[in-house]
């Protein structure tokens, strides 16, 4: 992995600060991502941590939160607090200003009860970031774990002044991605020392305790697709190449394209090579499976694809989150070139710059070219959820410790 002295490293590969116990708390705000609970739920193992999750009337509704009940603290785990809200909708993206500081008195008093003295707080969205003076954190950080600017086009000119100043807020930025670095770097470069870049971690049922020389068997309900199985896993939408796709399926007629996820209902541009991908008999659109059971598909992958558009406004800040996953497999993987998919980890899996090139690597792959499993499932171990948590709660501590 190329890595820069921005990059979150290993805390076994730097110099510790003075105590790795400074701070005595720590507030996530707010905590609705399924990656923002995975990267902070392993602090609860060394401080009270809490979960703030406020969602408005209509996302709590179809998250299936019952809108009566169940709003004041609970214990998600042993030090883990979560607590709910449920705001009008459009107080987000209208008028955040009044129920940020709301939040901002509830963490003040969660710290009061917990007796605290040295808390950290994260900020996941720019909106919040305004609230953190009002908390009185020890050390604070604004993590940016998705592209804002893209959720809400009508309102980027503000999402940008508020995502610049979330950077100059916080004592640390940490982004999901090295693009995205680079970005705000550029963006706020009197403050581009405080930007940092952190390797996420994966689903950990999909780590394998040896390299897979072999695919295992495909689950029951797939059993009739024929092999090689060349397998997409993820949300099905208009931020793949449905090109490359179809001229794949194409030139290995022999082999069955496999897209395991939800199906979008607007494909844009992408929507004719779709259709044409549809048509064709070696591909198989197989609707979504539980986010549980994915260790139950992704091992049984002869080669495991992502297709994301790397010219695509929103991909092509991406860390793919699949890649990750399919490494902790081991199994062979073919990924577009997305600038992160390049930096990072060129050396262990096949970047295809092309539909040429896309084809002829993973036909390289089917012919058993692989000599690079061992490495990813090495970098899968060294990049778990808990290594990561690590490695942030490090970096907070030493902004305490300055």
């Amino acid at each position: 992995m190329d890595s820069t002295a921005r990059d979150l490293e290993p805390p076994a590969s730097r110099a510790r600060g003075p105590s790795c116990a400074t701070l005595d708390g720590l507030v996530v705000l707010d905590a609705n991502f399924t990656w923002t609970r995975a990267l902070f739920s392993p602090i609860a193992s060394r401080v009270p941590v809490l979960f703030l999750e406020p969602r408005d009337l209509v996302t709590a509704w179809q998250a299936g939160w019952r809108l009566t009940t169940g709003y004041g603290r609970r214990e998600i785990e042993t030090n883990l607090e979560g607590k709910r809200y449920v705001f009008p909708p459009g107080w987000f993206s209208r008028y955040h200003s009044p129920f940020r500081y709301y939040l901002a008195s509830e963490i003040r008093r969660w710290v009061r009860r917990r007796a605290l003295r040295r808390f950290g707080l994260i900020v996941t969205y720019p909106h919040y970031a305004a609230a953190v003076p009002r908390c009185g954190p020890a050390a604070s950080a604004y993590y940016w774990s998705d592209e804002f600017r893209h959720y809400w086009p009508w309102h980027r000119d503000r999402i940008v002044e508020l995502e610049r100043q979330a950077v100059r807020i916080t004592d640390l930025t940490i982004c999901a991605s090295n693009v995205k670095a680079e970005e705000l770097r550029a963006e706020v470069p009197d403050v581009a020392e405080k930007i940092h870049v952190l390797i996420h971690g994966f689903h950990p049922s999909l780590l394998v305790p040896e390299p897979l020389a072999q695919p295992k068997p495909m689950p029951a309900d797939l059993q009739h697709i024929p092999r090689p199985i060349l397998g997409y896993w993820g949300h099905v939408s208009d931020h793949l190449d449905f090109r490359i796709a179809f001229e794949v399926a194409t030139a290995l007629p022999s082999a069955s394209m496999v897209f395991i996820g939800h199906m979008a209902d607007h494909l844009g541009d992408q929507q004719e090579w779709y259709e044409r991908c549809r048509a064709l008999a070696n591909v198989h659109f197989v609707g979504r499976r539980p986010y549980e059971a994915i260790a139950d598909y992704v091992p049984s992958f002869d080669v495991c694809l992502s297709l994301y558009r790397s010219r695509h406004p929103f991909t092509r800040l991406t860390n793919p989150s699949k890649i990750r996953d399919y490494m902790a497999t081991s199994r062979p993987i073919v990924s577009t070139a997305l600038p992160d998919v390049r930096r990072y980890w060129s050396d262990l899996i096949r970047v295809a710059g092309s539909s040429d090139e896309f084809v002829a690597e993973v036909r390289a792959l089917l012919a058993g070219n692989d000599p690079t499993s061992a490495a990813r499932l090495a970098f899968a171990r060294e990049h778990t959820w808990e290594k990561a948590a690590a490695r942030i709660w490090d970096r907070l501590n030493t902004v305490v410790a300055a």
